[in-house]
């Protein structure tokens, strides 16, 4: 059974887009944001969060302002 295009954006609306790349820097991880904006414009549909190390939540939400994804970190 195929779901059908509304489950298929609940599904992605509880899914977070997450970094946690020892290599992580403020230019990675506002780039990944900028991805992370650009698939939910391209497919429609809304990631819950990006999730990011703590030092890098600023730069997250900062790039993400506006835009209804949280931020998330661990």
């Amino acid at each position: 059974m195929t779901p059908d295009r509304q489950t298929l954006r609940q599904l992605f609306s509880c899914r977070d887009h997450t970094t946690l790349n020892a290599t992580d820097t403020e230019a990675t991880v506002e780039r990944f944001c900028a991805d992370a904006i650009d698939m939910c414009e391209k497919s429609e549909t809304q990631v819950a969060a990006v999730c990011v190390y703590p030092p890098l939540v600023s730069k997250a939400v900062e790039t993400l302002r506006g835009t209804g994804i949280a931020v998330a970190s661990v």
